[in-house]
């Protein structure tokens, strides 16, 4: 899970945490992230994509090497 720590929406004692101990998931497979801030990634929005990235990356491995790309076909724009 990740939210931000002061998040009005969601606040972390009376929402966050109670969701996250209410998942399902064993302890060992899951994990609670907070952030400085409230429900706004503002100001750290980097940090946020970096653990969803790292997070799918560990679960479904890092992405192939794209496939190079078709050549366009040449003659006449229909």
């Amino acid at each position: 899970m990740l939210n931000g720590r002061h998040d009005a929406i969601f606040p972390y004692e009376t929402s966050q945490l109670p969701l996250y101990r209410m998942l399902g998931t064993p302890q060992e497979q899951k994990r609670h992230v907070t952030f400085p801030g409230g429900h706004s990634a503002f100001g750290w929005r980097d940090d946020l994509h970096r653990e969803g990235l790292d997070w799918l990356d560990r679960h479904f491995g890092p992405p192939a090497a794209a496939a190079p790309a078709a050549p366009l076909p040449k003659g006449p724009n229909p």
